[in-house]
């Protein structure tokens, strides 16, 4: 553990552990803040939406370092306000983003240095000490796999929505998926939402996401579909892959923000969240319904997506993220007339590279933090 004696360190969102905790461990929070500091490290919310009260604490030579691993949905709104605030001012700024901005940088002059990298998505994701920490636990000796899919749903998502409905159409046994479509329950916990629910089914029949049948459809179905939970009360949600994860394939609807919206950005940015590392980390054949160009970012880091197996080239070249979505689903029902499970167990091998690949890259993004701290921070 390396200590931080001679500078004065403020964590101004709370945030500093989940990417770099094995550095610091003398550092004030914000009820604690006071004067003025050598480094503030900021998450997205403190750079975007409360810079000004952040100031007080800083002159202008304080370092400002900003982590926005796990949450950089709608990327390149963040990027204009940053690029903005740090214009304006004479301070150094540190970006760190888990994503490639060598498009952006490329054609975008900034003054803030930027370290950017998939890997580093990986790190904040598998470092036990994050809030977003993705914990692996399966009862091997309680364990059994059985043929078929599984898709766990959590919070509303317009994609999650349009995809029950393409099961639905497509008549697909979804006895393994969960909709929860919670919200924060006053007492604690989740809750499924109803009154949210028919507002966006409402919303998404005037955008013409539906139509009148499908809508009819969709508030008639009986909800929450759930895996191993009881919808009367709030629910605990951890994020753990566990022994629910019994099925060979994983279909994944990413809830990165903005997703529904297609490639807003010139400079083709592409982010996801820890759900694409669950296939990967449960031992699954993924199918990932995120942003247009997320098959090809995985395979570029090494991931094997079972081309052989999964037609990924039937849907992934499909700009419109709705469409990409109908026949991805035609797809899984395709899959779904086959034997995954035999498929599955007949390639462990590379099932296993797929899961050692995810603490390798992991372990890149501490490199990455590593050197960082060495060369800019002591």
């Amino acid at each position: 553990m390396i200590t931080n004696s001679n500078i004065r360190i403020l964590d101004y969102d709370s945030q500093l552990i989940r990417i770099f905790e094995r550095f610091y461990i003398n550092y004030d929070d914000i009820e604690e803040a006071t004067g003025i500091y050598d480094v503030i490290f900021l998450h997205r919310e403190g750079m975007q939406d409360n810079f000004e009260n952040v100031k007080q604490f800083m002159n202008d030579d304080t370092k400002i370092i900003v982590d926005i691993t796990t949450e950089s949905g709608n990327l390149q709104i963040f990027l204009d306000k940053f690029k903005e605030i740090t214009d304006s001012l004479s301070n150094q700024f540190y970006l760190f983003v888990d994503s490639d901005l060598s498009n952006y940088l490329n054609n975008v002059n900034v003054k803030y240095k930027c370290i950017h990298s998939y890997e580093l998505s990986f790190y904040a994701f598998l470092n036990t000490s994050s809030d977003s920490y993705l914990k692996v636990q399966k009862n091997k000796k309680e364990f059994e796999m059985t043929n078929g899919f599984m898709s766990f749903n959590g919070s509303i998502r317009i994609q999650r929505i349009l995809f029950l409905l393409e099961l639905i159409k497509n008549n697909i046994d979804y006895s393994k998926t969960s909709f929860l479509f919670y919200r924060s329950a006053p007492t604690g916990g989740y809750q499924f939402d109803r009154t949210l629910y028919e507002t966006m089914l409402s919303n998404l029949l005037q955008d013409n996401y539906i139509t009148e049948s499908d809508y009819i459809v969709l508030k008639t179905e009986p909800l929450p579909k759930i895996v191993d939970y009881d919808s009367s009360e709030p629910i605990t949600i951890k994020n753990t892959i566990d022994n629910s994860y019994d099925s060979p394939l994983n279909f994944v609807t990413e809830n990165v923000t903005g997703l529904m919206k297609g490639d807003d950005s010139e400079y083709g940015l592409i982010t996801f969240s820890e759900k694409t590392l669950k296939p990967f980390l449960a031992h699954q054949l993924p199918m990932i319904f995120g942003l247009y160009g997320l098959n090809g970012v995985l395979r570029d880091l090494g991931f094997d997506l079972f081309d052989d197996f999964i037609n990924h080239t039937a849907y992934e070249n499909i700009k419109n993220p709705h469409q990409r979505l109908k026949e991805m689903c035609k797809e899984l029902k395709r899959l779904l007339e086959l034997d995954i499970l035999e498929f599955r167990n007949n390639n462990l091998n590379r099932i296993m590279k797929n899961a050692l690949l995810v603490h390798t890259l992991s372990n890149k993004g501490f490199d990455t933090l590593n050197n960082f701290y060495k060369t800019t921070l002591l």
